[in-house]
């Protein structure tokens, strides 16, 4: 997703020096001079927001509860949700991919229990 300092970042993307964080209410906390593009913060949620992943762009970004419920918010497109469907597993965090070759977006990734790392905590903030 590029460095702090926008070094590395794409030529069109948004170069930018802050970050974002997603409490589990929905609400977004964005830092320095990373971009607000909405929330679900006054929003009745089912289950709690677990992870937050930045677009590849910076532009926007996606919100994951632990039911697999996805928000998107700015240019991330919205690919489709398990919200309201029978999960092994609660989701515990979500991962932007690299920019695809053929549509130059590609989807987020969720990870539930029993997939995430134990003890990572980069489900709770995404660097813009």
């Amino acid at each position: 997703m590029g460095r702090p300092d926008g070094a590395g970042c794409d030529s069109g993307a948004v170069q930018t020096q802050g970050y974002v964080m997603a409490a589990s209410d929905g609400g977004i906390f964005n830092f320095g001079t990373a971009g607000f593009f909405g929330s679900m913060g006054a929003v009745h949620l089912n289950q709690p927001v677990v992870g937050i992943a930045v677009t590849p762009d910076h532009r926007g970004y996606w919100e994951v509860a632990s039911d697999g419920g996805i928000f998107s918010f700015g240019d991330a497109a919205f690919y489709g949700s398990m919200g309201g469907k029978h999960l092994n597993a609660p989701i515990v965090g979500i991962a932007a991919a690299p920019t695809g070759p053929a549509t130059g977006r590609s989807p987020p990734t969720a990870a539930s229990s029993t997939s995430a790392r134990p003890g990572s905590t980069a489900r709770w903030a995404g660097r813009t």
